[in-house]
This record gives C-alpha cells, sequence and structure tokens, in this order.
C-alpha cells in the first residue's frame, strides 16, 4: 500500500513542464514566502529594503525580496460519501478555477476519503484538472482520512517544481488517520508551504446565530455532550482548518451559499499574485520567538505600512 502511494505521489511531479520557481539558497539563509496587500489588493514593486525581519525582537539581514513567481497549485479535495452532499458547492469551486487559474503555475488533484487518489498529475492546463474532477468516482466511504492526505502530500512538496501552494476543500473532519493532530500541525508550521482552506457543509462557525442559555444550563449540555461523547461536528473542522491555515499563512473560507465557493477560489488564485519571496540570514541560536516579517514603502518621508500574512515559522 505505502509503495503504491510512493508511485502515485511521483506522478503528481511527472507531468511538469515548469521551469523551477525556487532558487537554491546559499548556505545560512533561509527564505519565507509571504502575502503583501494593501487594502486587498496586491502591492507590486517592492524589494529587500521594503521588509523587516525579526526573530522574536532581533532583527535579521534580509538578502532579497522577490514576487515569489509560479506556483505548484495542488487541489486537495475531500471524497467521503459525506461530501457528495455538497457536489454542487465544489462543482462552484472548479468554475472559479478555470475562470480564474493563472497561465504561469502548475496544478493538480488530488482526492482524499478512505485512501489518497491523485486524480490530475501537475499540468499548466486548468481543463485537464477540470477533466479529471468531472470523472471522480463517487466513494462509499463515510469518512475521509484528512491528517494521512496530508501528511504524504507534505512528504511530496519539496520535489514540486515551483513553490507549493495546497487548496484544501473539505469538511475538515477525521476520524481514522495514523497521522496525529498536533505531530500534523507542527509539521506544517515547520514547512514551506503555503495552505488554503475552503470549508464544506455550513457557514462559518463564528457567523452562527449563538443561542441565549444560563451558565446552569450550558453547564449541563456540556455534562451530558461529554458523557455521550458526541462526535465532533463542523465546528472542530473549522478550527483544525483555521490552525493550518493560520499556520501555513494561508487563508481559511467557509462560504454561506453555493456561489460563494466560486469566489473563495477566485481570491486564493488571486492572493498569488500579492507572493513574495523574502530571504533572510538565518537567526542565530540564541535568537528566539515566532518570526515576523513587515512590508512598508517610503513616498516622499511618507510611510506606508501594508498588510503582510506570513505563517508561524
Amino acid at each position: 500500500m505505502r509503495i503504491a502511494t510512493r508511485l502515485l505521489w511521483i506522478l503528481v511531479i511527472a507531468g511538469s513542464l515548469l521551469a523551477s520557481g525556487r532558487p537554491p539558497l546559499e548556505p545560512g539563509q533561509q527564505s519565507v514566502t509571504v502575502n503583501v496587500t494593501h487594502r486587498g489588493k496586491a502591492v507590486p514593486d517592492l524589494a529587500a529594503p521594503n521588509f523587516i525581519v525579526r526573530q522574536g525582537q532581533m532583527p535579521l539581514d534580509v538578502v532579497s525580496a522577490q514576487p515569489a513567481g509560479p506556483a505548484s497549485v495542488v487541489f486537495l479535495v475531500e471524497n467521503s460519501a459525506a461530501s457528495w452532499n455538497y457536489l454542487q458547492d465544489v462543482n462552484s469551486a472548479m468554475r472559479g478555477f478555470l475562470a480564474h487559474a493563472r497561465p504561469q503555475d502548475g496544478y493538480a488533484l488530488v482526492s482524499y476519503g478512505r485512501d489518497v487518489r491523485v486524480e490530475a498529475t501537475l499540468t499548466s492546463d486548468p481543463t485537464e484538472v477540470a477533466r479529471a474532477f468531472a470523472g471522480r468516482t463517487q466513494s462509499s466511504w463515510p469518512d475521509a482520512t484528512l491528517y494521512d492526505a496530508l501528511d504524504r502530500l507534505l512528504d511530496q512538496t519539496p520535489t514540486l517544481p515551483n513553490r507549493p501552494v495546497i487548496v484544501l476543500i473539505g469538511s475538515g473532519l477525521d476520524r481514522f488517520s495514523e497521522a496525529g493532530y498536533k505531530q500534523l500541525l507542527e509539521r506544517i508550521e515547520s514547512e514551506d508551504v503555503v495552505i488554503h482552506a475552503i470549508q464544506l457543509g455550513g457557514t462559518d462557525p463564528a457567523l452562527r446565530p449563538q443561542p441565549k442559555i444560563s451558565a446552569d444550563l450550558r453547564s449541563m449540555i456540556a455534562a451530558r455532550t461529554a458523557a455521550e461523547q458526541a462526535p465532533p461536528d463542523l465546528n472542530w473542522g473549522a478550527m483544525f482548518l483555521r490552525a493550518i491555515t493560520t499556520a501555513s499563512g494561508g487563508r481559511f473560507f467557509c462560504p454561506p451559499c453555493e456561489a460563494a465557493f466560486s469566489s473563495a477560489v477566485e481570491q486564493i488564485l488571486q492572493s498569488l499574485d500579492a507572493d513574495y519571496r523574502v530571504v533572510y540570514r538565518r537567526a542565530p541560536e540564541r535568537a528566539a520567538g515566532k518570526l515576523r516579517v513587515e512590508a512598508f514603502r517610503l513616498d516622499d518621508d511618507v510611510r506606508t505600512n501594508f498588510d503582510v500574512r506570513v505563517g508561524r515559522r
């Protein structure tokens, strides 16, 4: 099983003819991909002097900064029995993909349910991905091994020809994976990969109306839920998807209607134009704390600060 899976993953990159967009680093250097926007729009023409990088409170030497260039975008789509209830939502996402795919990027399609399956190898032709999606076979497996799918995909992202971007479309739920939540999240935090997520199955939990109940009744409900060991609902899936997107510097979407799935994919693909690859000298061992990146521009001594999204590396 594991050998067959590895052979399938080899096929993800076998179809790619794209030139690499990730030049090698010099000894002692590290890089990070950051998303720089201003009022929701990409900011062009930034260079190393426009960035400040800190490890905790320690400033680091920025060597270079340039547009991140082409991406290798892998769509990771849930294929469980439950996910087919939301087929029209995923169809809407695919329509958004076809309408807004960038010609310089490569695209692949991987589905996950009981097993992980490569539906379309990396290609510069979006219609090949759409045809592969339309030809998927419906799964009868009731759940999805999402953690294992992400873990195996992360094994392959270093071999992709350009910077890796994962677009996950699924519920976020998982009950059968061998990979653990904590270990997977720690791995994502340390990997040079951006993960965006679009949740199937409901609106954003933060927008759901909360009933007004007394503290005593709330405690009774919590105790009863714990006693019955109620299965996780979409709120748990949303928590996981938010965690992995925050850890990698990506965005989380929970569309409230079918048409919003197309818009979510459009926003994700447009955000690729706002990505920069920032190369900096590695912090000394004594430096501690979260990596922080700022971006700004000076015009006539007036400083404009930009919105920067970066993973927790």
